[in-house]
């Protein structure tokens, strides 16, 4: 688990600290900013739409369903409850991969800003998590707590970075196209409501 952090912080450190040089060099420097064409602007906000729906809704939804199991004492339920988890956490993966497959084939991915970074630690990630769950120990097995302790920080962490690359992908369209973000994240603060 250490060796995966330490990796996820290897790409990410970089890009936080080159960020504020950039920042400073293209406010000097104002280049102008590149053109999408119709198809590019469909392809972002399809890949930003299926890494909502994979991480921003499915998996956290995944996450509270599982949660509700340990409530509940039918055995039918519990089944249900599991199946349902794996139903939506597959479902979810698929769409991440979908995301992953249309970035890797129509995106420049050179990993130079911090959107890029987090979406390839956060695969690997998202990769591991269900080999993580599908090696799952039986009940009463001493194992058990350190895998289930593994999945559910994985779980959690995988759905708060995705959500968190979201609205840093959200940023960098709008750095990128200017266009208003408002209707996807309120970007501004609002203290005197």
């Amino acid at each position: 688990m250490s060796v995966m952090l330490a990796s996820f912080m290897v790409l990410l450190l970089p890009s936080l600290a080159d960020s504020s040089v950039h920042n400073r060099t293209n406010i000097q420097q104002n280049p102008p900013k590149p053109k999408l064409n119709s198809q590019l602007t469909f392809q972002i906000i399809f890949h930003a739409f299926l890494l909502w729906a994979s991480i921003g809704f499915l998996m956290p939804v995944g996450v509270l369903v599982i949660r509700m199991s340990n409530t509940v004492k039918c055995g039918k339920k519990l089944k249900a409850l599991y199946y349902s988890h794996v139903i939506l956490q597959i479902t979810a993966v698929i769409l991440a991969l979908a995301a992953v497959i249309l970035s890797i084939i129509h995106f420049e991915n050179s990993f130079s800003n911090t959107h890029q970074r987090i979406g390839l630690a956060l695969y690997v990630l998202i990769v591991i998590q269900p080999l993580v769950g599908f090696f799952r120990p039986q009940r009463g097995v001493k194992f058990r707590r350190m895998w289930y302790f593994v999945h559910w920080f994985l779980g959690n962490g995988v759905c708060i970075v995705g959500i968190t690359n979201i609205y840093i992908g959200l940023h960098a369209y709008h750095a990128r196209t200017s266009k208003n973000m408002a209707l996807y994240a309120e970007t501004r603060s609002d203290s005197g409501r």
